[in-house]
């Protein structure tokens, strides 16, 4: 899965019957939203990444004209630069 599920109840057949329910209703969400529900199969990495303060702002509207995340917007940033290398 690439995203995160949550369900509770007080019983072995509640979770499985609220698992299934969350299930579901991710599973729709992600078909409504045009994204792949499963996880990738490439392994993805981290790292820390130290900005000046200055570039916050720039950076989040940046990603928000996009309606993408920061990390999206960073990685497809990073993505476009090397593939001009």
């Amino acid at each position: 899965m690439s995203g995160y599920c949550d369900f509770v109840s007080d019983s072995i057949q509640g979770l499985q019957k609220e698992g299934e329910l969350s299930l579901r209703e991710y599973l729709e969400d992600c078909k409504a939203a045009g994204i792949e529900p499963y996880a990738r199969t490439e392994k993805i990495k981290t790292f820390t990444l130290r900005y000046p303060e200055s570039l916050s702002e720039r950076l989040n509207n940046a990603a928000a004209q996009q309606q993408v995340s920061v990390n999206t917007y960073i990685i497809e940033t990073l993505n476009e630069r090397l593939n001009h290398l």
